[in-house]
């Protein structure tokens, strides 16, 4: 890639940056992220329970569902792009870091306290749940803590990425991120060829599991460039998805020591980024339609309440009812704990989340001041519209990500 590909993006003759594939409200990239939610509950429903000797159906299904996990690398992907972009765009106002921290921390953390006080009222370990108050459940297997809530590690990186990330933008120009983006790829890469166990645990700490974050730092930049042009972007997401699934492949033979297999494990993240640029592209296009199915928008709008509450949602019916391992009882209870993991995550959506959303533009100083709960009705009326698509409504005026 050119590095003028990375240089600030060129304006039109009107004084315009020609920015068609980004806009305030993308809806391709909700669809997404609905079917990375899914695809997580999904794994962890169906084939964390199905026996590893099942046949039939069940084998059908645990197979199936084996790689679904990786619905946790496009978050960061997806993320990387987004959160870049944002500050990107911002990183001459005033405010840039007040803005950008107070946005992150009502979005993320009423939730992420609720979960934690939930998991105290479950049982788990104190010293697990006080290194998540620290936003560091990722570092847990390293420091010989049990993970005893998996969702959690992934916030965690997200959360070090949002911590970090802000300042570098700020202070460097697009090429210098760019390179650094790029070390910081390469580096998880050749840290996972050392390690010297092939636990996935191992490689939690964000200096391995970065480099889903740091590719989509590059794809925020070089949408914003002036190469991104249609067919310049159909070019590049095809050389991504055929470098990715090479890198797949490779990873899945036999001859490779398990570190290595771990680390072409990268070639996921080029298939997700392919798969975030031809959405681009077709939600850019004549077929914008097709990218926005309202039932994906509505997993979409409700992906992080329902990230984080299913797995709990799952231990506690199975300390209830005790299922056994056949598959009709895998199957009662993935719907069972699906369904009410759902509802739990759509009144979290539609009430705490959009109060607490309700206050994203609102002054600092004034945060402390008290506020009625009507005053989030417009966040909850435009996220309801994703779903019953109500007259009147328009959820384009909901930022994706802000």
């Amino acid at each position: 890639m050119p590095l003028s590909v990375l240089q600030e993006p060129r304006k039109m003759k009107t004084g315009r940056v020609n920015r068609s594939f980004l806009r305030p409200h993308m809806a391709e990239l909700q669809t997404l992220r609905g079917l990375a939610c899914l695809a997580v509950l999904f794994f962890h429903g169906l084939w964390w329970y199905i026996p590893k000797d099942a046949v039939g159906v069940a084998g059908l299904l645990r197979n199936l569902t084996a790689e679904w996990h990786r619905g946790v690398g496009l978050f960061f992907v997806l993320s990387g792009m987004l959160i870049t972009g944002i500050l990107r765009d911002s990183r001459n106002r005033p405010d840039y870091f007040s803005r950008f921290y107070k946005r992150r921390a009502l979005r993320i953390l009423p939730v992420y306290y609720m979960i934690l006080i939930l998991l105290a009222l479950y049982g788990v370990p104190k010293s697990f749940l006080e290194l998540s108050l620290l936003h560091a459940a990722n570092m847990a297997p390293m420091l010989g803590i049990f993970m005893a809530y998996g969702p959690l590690w992934s916030l965690a990186v997200e959360e070090q990425f949002y911590l970090m990330w802000p300042a570098f933008v700020r202070r460097f120009s697009n090429q210098t991120i760019a390179f650094i983006s790029i070390g910081v790829f390469v580096n998880s890469v050749i840290l996972t060829l050392m390690l010297r166990t092939n636990s996935p645990m191992a490689s939690y700490p964000i200096w391995y599991a970065a480099h889903g974050l740091a590719l989509g730092d590059l794809l925020a930049l070089y949408l914003r460039s002036r190469w991104a042009s249609r067919s310049n972007v159909w070019n590049l997401a095809t050389g991504f998805w055929l470098a990715g699934s090479a890198l797949v492949w490779l990873s899945r033979t036999t001859w490779v020591r398990p570190q290595v297999g771990m680390a072409l494990g990268c070639g996921w993240d080029f298939i997700f980024a392919a798969v975030l640029l031809f959405g681009l592209l077709l939600g850019t296009s004549q077929f914008e339609a097709w990218t926005r199915p309202r039932w994906l928008q509505f997993f979409g709008d409700i992906s992080y309440g329902l990230y984080v509450i299913h797995v709990l949602i799952f231990m506690v019916y199975r300390r209830m009812f005790r299922p056994g391992d056949g598959l009709s009882a895998i199957l009662l209870q993935f719907v069972v704990c699906a369904g009410i993991s759902i509802g739990l995550a759509t009144l979290s959506r539609f009430t705490v989340e959009a109060w607490f959303l309700g206050l994203k533009d609102k002054p600092l100083w004034r945060l402390a001041e008290n506020r009625a709960p009507a005053s989030s009705d417009s966040s909850k009326r435009n996220s309801l519209c994703v779903l019953f698509s109500a007259p009147g409504c328009d959820s384009s005026k909901e930022s994706l990500v802000e």
